[in-house]
């Protein structure tokens, strides 16, 4: 039976869905207790790899081998180390969707006849072609790339049996990043097309949320807290067991009251409460400022008098109480429901997918036995395993990649620890990192000078009884025509670094592409997470080929910009 496939690569969770003979998509369950798995890997000798649960539980005998939040390192010149080797993040990725492919291969019996992948929409042309390379160099040259408003949209429309040429507006804040955008359902089955702008900021998740949970425990613990030992492996051990103690709060608040947080450390014993109204205290700048976004992509869309869009919510994170009650109250807008926010992009990708590929025989192979590993073409920056952090690290020192928690109670020495499966590793060497700001695949006019800073991003508010802040406020745009530009997804090239015909479909003919931030990095500081500060007035679109090895001043963020117009 000829089947389609669609694939929610995301931050922290990756979903898949399937369409047989043309008919509906149903999600494939590949997670042990859930249909979507850890987006985590492991990679062992031999070839030897493993994904999801497995991965983790790997993380403990051997964290060197294990990594996650590799998504976010795509369009990073410097490559991720796994035991002791350089590997690309976009060569990550396409393994671990290879993987996932064959699982479901074995389920149906055999290839798909064709594949589909989102990605974020701040994501411009450079990293698109490198994740393409990746994909093909896998046997994967054929796999349509769909921006994930525009799957989310897809999958709401087919559950939902929405009438053609209804407006749909799209809220997707995943365990990474969060995409914002309008979309209109397309006359033919399937389409949909985009109004406006896509707003995105690139680096802004659960992961943050969580970690705010995590500060306030260590504020909570004070004294306790300042005097672990960081070289103690029975402390890294029972730390991430915390961590998960942390997570688990956080998404029990978006059912419950209030969550209670089990500390067991080395003569630590305590039980640290949480109530939904102080979670949301902590978190809500954030999430006002993912509303602002949405609420720009709403402005640009130019939508005529008595037009109201439904508000699609997506991503695990959307399921918090605070996201709904901001998008109604502040913007209006009324929500859709009876959704699942963890599945319906995956459930638009396969749809989209389908459409791409009504062959009726497998058109996809998959190859596992591409070489992953890179030339050490320069020394590479090596990022912890799994994600670790250092356990303590100087002011000046903390890697910023998410959003900068303030620790009222722990301001004169802060502590970081990020999870290793159930072990911690302490690093020794930190690289200094600025704070990266969010990123919008079309901005409002801003500075372009050579080295203008970019903005920080929200923060997360401190444990302490401090007022909430300000709502950021939506910039007010001069009216637009409605930008009725198809996007329905068609099979890209195999190997090329270009724009993508599914990114170039998002602009109007005649238009010029808006600047993309994602792929428009000012030269700066590498942090070990991929991430750096600056931003130029330069164009991403126009980064060298790959192949290219810059000098290592004019790399940001895996992009890599002409020295005379980047900062």
């Amino acid at each position: 039976m000829a089947y389609q496939v669609g694939v929610d690569l995301g931050t922290t969770w990756t979903a898949v869905a399937v369409c047989r003979s043309g008919g509906p998509a149903e999600l494939v369950q590949l997670g042990e207790r859930a249909p979507a798995v850890p987006t985590v890997a492991f990679v062992g000798d031999g070839g030897e790899f493993g994904i999801g649960e497995i991965a983790e539980r790997h993380a403990a005998a051997e964290p060197a081998r294990v990594v996650e939040e590799f998504t976010r390192r795509i369009g990073d010149r410097t490559p991720i180390v796994v035991n002791g080797e350089p590997v690309a993040p976009e060569a990550l990725a396409a393994r671990f969707v290879g993987h996932l492919l064959h699982r479901v291969a074995a389920q149906e019996g055999g290839p798909a006849a064709g594949v589909a992948l989102t990605h974020p929409a701040a994501w411009g042309p450079h990293k698109l072609g490198l994740l393409r390379d990746g994909l093909a160099g896998h046997g994967l040259p054929g796999v349509v790339l769909l921006p994930e408003p525009q799957a989310a949209a897809i999958g709401y429309a087919s559950v939902a049996r929405v009438e053609p040429g209804s407006v749909i507006a799209v809220y997707d804040l995943g365990g990474g990043t969060f995409d914002a955008a309008v979309l209109r359902t397309a006359d033919r089955a399937g389409g949909v097309e985009l109004l406006g702008r896509a707003e995105g900021i690139d680096r802004l998740g659960g992961l943050d949320f969580d970690e705010a949970v995590f500060e306030h425990v260590q504020a909570e613990l004070g004294d306790e807290w300042d005097g672990l030992d960081p070289a103690d492996g029975m402390v890294l051990a029972a730390v991430a067991g915390l961590r998960r103690e942390c997570i688990a709060a956080k998404e029990a608040l978006s059912q419950d009251t209030e969550a209670t947080i089990t500390v067991a450390l080395p003569g630590v014993h305590r039980l640290v409460r949480l109530d939904r109204a102080r979670f949301e205290e902590m978190i809500r700048p954030a999430v006002e400022e993912t509303v602002a976004a949405l609420g720009r992509a709403v402005t640009s869309a130019g939508l005529p008098g008595g037009v109201v869009p439904t508000v699609v919510l997506a991503g695990g994170s959307s399921r918090i109480p605070l996201v709904r009650t901001l998008v109604e109250r502040e913007l209006g807008l009324p929500t859709a429901a009876g959704i699942d926010p963890k599945g319906v992009i995956a459930l638009g990708t396969a749809l989209a997918a389908r459409d791409a590929n009504p062959a009726s025989e497998p058109s996809t192979t998959v190859t596992t036995t591409a070489d992953d590993v890179l030339p050490a073409e320069s020394p590479a920056l090596v990022p912890p395993p799994v994600g670790v952090r250092p356990f303590r690290e100087p002011d000046a020192a903390r890697p910023r990649g998410r959003l900068p928690v303030v620790l009222g109670a722990a301001a004169s020495g802060v502590l970081a620890l990020v999870i290793g499966g159930s072990l911690f590793a302490y690093v020794a060497q930190n690289q200094p990192v600025t704070p990266v700001g969010s990123t919008a695949v079309a901005s409002t006019p801003a500075s372009t000078s050579p080295g203008a800073p970019r903005p920080a991003p929200p923060a997360v508010a401190p444990p302490t009884a401090a007022p909430p802040a300000a709502r950021p406020q939506p910039r007010e745009q001069p009216p637009q025509e409605v930008r009725r530009t198809t996007v329905a997804p068609t099979p890209a090239a195999a190997t090329t670094t270009t724009a993508p015909p599914e990114e170039e479909a998002l602009q109007p003919e005649g238009t010029t592409a808006p600047p993309d931030d994602g792929d428009r990095e000012g030269a700066g500081d590498r942090a070990a997470d991929g991430d750096g500060a600056g931003d130029g007035g330069g164009d991403g679109d126009e980064a060298p080929p790959v192949a290219a090895d810059p000098p290592a001043d004019e790399v940001e963020n895996g992009e890599t910009a002409p020295p005379a117009t980047e900062g």
